[in-house]
């Protein structure tokens, strides 16, 4: 696979970021290419918003209003784009989860919330997921947690597929701290670690396995075996790749960033080489993909779903990718990609807005 990217584009350090933009404006679209079998053709419906968003009143998320309404669209559009081929209750219960992931994200990113605070929240959490129990005082966070942990044993075609998912909340619940800790450091945090803890903290795999789930699969040779759990993390890893990218220009003024290229560039690379690099480690992960997607043909040859969810994970990465790019959340006025110049900087961007 051929990267489009203009190899003999200007590097020098000398030439600052914003210039050099401007002259090369660069395009998302373009720079970042994708087997075309990776796109799902159409969009569903998108009634489950609505269900979604009386659910997050019901709990006492947000109050109800224009502000909350026009964030709660900017976000919720994410699952038509990365589960493109799901009915409405399937998109419904695959919201959940990604909003759920995003509102413990936010409590940290948003709030003031102290070290020992989180893990309080965290425990708490946990032990909701592993009882189906909520506390006596339950916060609208331990109402979502309980409501989706229902969800899913209501939906499992099987113990090991509840379990499955069960264990992906509780493990990504388990970096989060973590995630606070390295996104609070006032020393840049060295590349490797922050691979490590993004790859779970994006959630790429508890939402690739949600949709699966959900569709009713039961394969659990498959989703226990070696190639399926790369192939998950390399598209873990494809998805926060990208989220570097369309998110560098929110948070390059945070104090705090566990942001590739903000680090890249920290450790000595133009902005423009930083971009280029992220873009040639994702053109690497998707050809890795590829060459799992054969092993496991392989491997299950006689699998009847196994081409259904391979796809579910492509369709994962290249919706989050196409959604970003639609999205308030990560548009600026000044921004140097195409996709991401915002004319609009007054609607909120994510829960914390509210």
């Amino acid at each position: 696979m051929t990267n489009p990217i203009d190899s003999n584009l200007c590097l020098d350090p000398s030439i600052t970021f914003n210039r050099m933009f401007v002259i090369h404006m660069y395009s998302l679209k373009k720079d970042l290419t994708f087997p075309e079998n990776w796109f799902y053709p159409t969009l569903p419906q998108t009634e489950y918003k609505s269900w979604g968003y009386q659910k997050y009143l019901d709990f006492g998320v947000f109050e109800k209003n224009d502000k909350s309404l026009k964030m709660y669209m900017n976000t919720s559009g994410a699952p038509q784009y990365a589960f493109p081929n799901g009915n409405q209750d399937q998109l419904f219960q695959f919201l959940l989860m990604t909003d759920w992931t995003l509102l413990y994200d936010e409590m940290h990113d948003y709030g003031d919330i102290s070290r020992e605070d989180s893990i309080k929240v965290y425990k708490r959490t946990k032990r909701i997921i592993m009882t189906n129990e909520l506390p006596l005082d339950p916060t609208p966070l331990d109402k979502c947690t309980h409501f989706i942990v229902n969800k899913i044993k209501e939906k499992s075609p099987s113990a090991y597929m509840e379990n499955l998912v069960l264990n992906l909340m509780i493990g990504w619940i388990d970096v989060g701290t973590a995630h606070l800790d390295l996104s609070r450091m006032k020393e840049v945090p060295s590349l490797s670690v922050v691979d490590y803890l993004r790859t779970t903290n994006i959630a790429i795999e508890l939402c690739i396995m949600t949709i699966i789930h959900s569709q009713g699969y039961n394969e659990s040779l498959l989703f226990s075996d070696p190639s399926w759990k790369e192939l998950t993390k390399s598209i873990a890893q494809i998805v926060y790749h990208l989220n570097d990218i369309v998110s560098w220009e929110v948070e390059k003024m945070q104090s705090g960033t566990c942001n590739a290229m903000s680090i890249k560039i920290h450790n000595g690379m133009t902005p423009q080489q930083a971009y280029l690099s992220i873009i040639q480690d994702i053109d690497n992960l998707v050809k890795y993909c590829l060459e799992l997607e054969g092993e496991l043909g392989i491997r299950f040859p006689n699998l009847n779903c196994l081409e259904k969810c391979i796809k579910s994970a492509y369709y994962c990465a290249t919706g989050i990718f196409c959604w970003s790019l639609t999205s308030e959340r990560y548009k600026t006025k000044d921004s140097i990609f195409k996709e991401l110049v915002s004319t609009n900087e007054q609607v909120a961007r994510s829960f914390g807005d509210l």
